[in-house]
């Protein structure tokens, strides 16, 4: 199923996740809008796919990190791929919201928040970050740092310590009158990545194998039943059944090089761009008064479209340090000097 070492499966599913979130915040803010059309509530779900996901490739890149050295080469390698791009976004987001404050829902800048939004410090009272997506990424930060600890602790049980330790925190968020951020249940969707990642590390997805065809019939119902399903119940109604999908992804043989795959690769920059895109977008399109269909059609692809270029440019070359020491680059301020 997975060619060439790739995790095709799970860049595909990063793909669908994106989309999901796309249709999702499209919907809801044509209806906002009052356009009228219906809001596909099941997109939230794409969430919970990054977050399984997310369990599943922090304990895949750890497979061979041990001790305090790997620990910090663990956090390392996720920093580099987290923050440049969400730091880059936010310094854009405040220098926005200094220039244009009648803009935006807030209406002023405060220092404290975009401290707590660049140091992916949860607020109480459930504010979200500068950036409001990067609420998903204060969790991200937070399983780096238990599964940190989990790394210079131990080189087996990883599961336990991490599930145990979760679990504690959670229930202690009760007692102590902690932040409700960790009386969220998406922290248990972390753990169901890394129990897929545990199968799939057994070599258990050779057990059977399933048709793409079949896979996307299953894909579609469990998104029906999702888009009627209380959001209350999140981790019941929207972790279980995306734990399921992508469990059943892993015993799919996809093809390398699909349009899924690609957008999956450049997701997370389709995922933060989309927050200043799609505002932009929309306003283009309500002026232009075409319907909702189209309407959500055309705003999903403008996202996709920036999303991948933004990907290209920022988060491939301008935002990777390794991309700074690549020989291009060199060679490029070398000539600069002649």
């Amino acid at each position: 199923m997975m060619k060439s070492n790739k995790l095709t499966a799970i860049q595909i599913m990063r793909g669908v996740a994106v989309l999901l979130v796309l249709f999702f915040h499209s919907t809801e803010n044509f209806v906002a809008k009052n356009l009228n059309g219906p809001v596909f509530n099941a997109g939230q779900s794409g969430v919970d796919l990054f977050f399984i996901i997310s369990g599943f490739i922090i304990f895949y890149s750890a497979k061979n990190k041990v001790g305090y050295p790997g620990a910090i080469s663990f956090m390392k390698s996720r920093l580099l791929r987290i923050v440049p791009n969400y730091w880059f976004y936010t310094f854009v987001f405040a220098t926005l919201l200094i220039l244009f404050p009648d803009k935006f829902d807030r209406s002023t800048f405060e220092v404290t928040h975009f401290v707590y939004s660049l140091l992916f410090i949860p607020m109480k009272d459930n504010i979200p970050p500068l950036v409001s997506l990067g609420w998903t990424l204060n969790y991200e930060m937070y399983f780096y740092i238990v599964f940190f600890f989990s790394i210079v602790l131990l080189s087996k049980l990883r599961f336990i310590f991490v599930s145990v330790l979760i679990l504690f925190v959670y229930l202690s968020s009760y007692s102590m009158e902690l932040n409700d951020f960790y009386k969220n249940d998406v922290v248990f969707e972390f753990l169901l990545g890394a129990l897929l990642y545990l199968y799939y590390s057994k070599g258990y997805y050779h057990s059977f194998k399933m048709p793409w065809y079949a896979f996307c019939i299953i894909l579609i119902l469990l998104i029906c039943v999702m888009s009627v399903a209380d959001t209350n119940l999140r981790f019941v109604n929207f972790g279980i059944p995306c734990f399921f999908i992508i469990f059943l992804s892993l015993h799919v043989n996809f093809n390398e090089g699909s349009i899924l795959e690609k957008i999956g690769g450049s997701s997370y920059s389709i995922y933060l761009s989309h927050a200043i895109s799609m505002p932009f977008i929309i306003k283009v399109l309500m002026v232009l008064g075409l319907n909702f269909y189209l309407s959500v059609g055309l705003s999903i692809v403008f996202c996709l479209f920036v999303g991948w270029v933004a990907y290209q440019v920022l988060e491939r070359r301008v935002l990777d340090p390794s991309w700074w020491n690549s020989k291009e680059v060199i060679q490029f301020f070398i000539s600069l000097r002649k």
